[in-house]
């Protein structure tokens, strides 16, 4: 009905990597092709909300979700080869910070993090989120990220202490656990999900599930252009473009 009203290529399905995923990767991927999709957006479990709450059901680990992911892209790269047009989102967002000039503007992988930079949620509880993982944080009982109540000028959101310190702390030049890292000019920390996952906005960014996470697909990619065919790159250079962009 959506996509009758709204034309077939205004409607996707996000999808979320869950514990029952994992053995299904071409499965799902096939999924998407079934229905007419032409993107699908393998992404993992975050630490928020329901998923918390659930993560002895629903989680799984690191390597867990490395295995899954290759063998998803795998299949999306098959039916690209079969000249079926689908583009991974991650990838996507991974090669756009690699290969374009123009950033995509990925608020996760931003430095200083997107959080009230980028985004601000409003939420029904009258208050300010900088983000809306944080205003999932407070419906679980976490409300140290709230930047102050709605009706509270945009202007004195910006100049709060949790604010200034959002945008301060998570330069990836002065963080000490990013400024040597390789894939700094990509990457910034996440202090959303430092906050959920630890507790604190400043706990070191290296242990987050945030920096494993695109550490590994950082490395994955990069493995995966230096070894690149001509089909590859052509692909890779392609999801690079930030949406809306045409290629020359």
């Amino acid at each position: 009905m959506a996509r009758r009203f709204l034309g077939h290529h205004s409607v996707s399905a996000l999808m979320t990597t869950t514990k029952a995923s994992l053995d299904y990767p071409e499965a799902i991927v096939d999924e998407y092709v079934k229905h007419g999709f032409s993107e699908v957006f393998i992404r993992p479990l975050s630490l928020f909300g329901f998923a918390k709450r659930n993560i002895k059901h629903l989680g799984y680990s690191l390597e867990n979700f490395a295995d899954f992911y290759s063998r998803a892209l795998d299949r999306v790269l098959y039916w690209n080869r079969n000249g079926v047009e689908l583009r991974e989102g991650t990838a996507a967002l991974i090669l756009n910070k690699i290969l374009s000039s123009f950033d995509a503007g990925y608020v996760d992988l931003q430095s200083p993090c997107g959080a009230g930079l980028a985004v601000l949620v409003y939420n029904y509880d009258g208050f300010v989120y900088p983000s809306d993982e944080a205003r999932m944080l407070a419906e679980t009982g976490d409300v140290s990220l709230r930047l102050g109540e709605i009706g509270t000028p945009f202007e004195a959101l910006m100049r709060t202490p949790l604010m200034q310190h959002l945008a301060t702390s998570t330069l990836s030049t002065r963080d000490p656990h990013c400024s040597s890292c390789a894939f700094n000019p990509y990457c910034g920390p996440d202090p959303v999900g430092a906050q959920a996952e630890f507790g604190s906005i400043d706990a070191p960014s290296r242990m987050t599930e945030h920096c494993r996470r695109n550490t590994w697909l950082f490395d994955y990619f990069f493995r995966k252009l230096q070894v690149a065919d001509t089909t590859f790159l052509d692909l890779a250079y392609q999801w690079a473009q930030p949406a809306g962009s045409h290629n020359a």
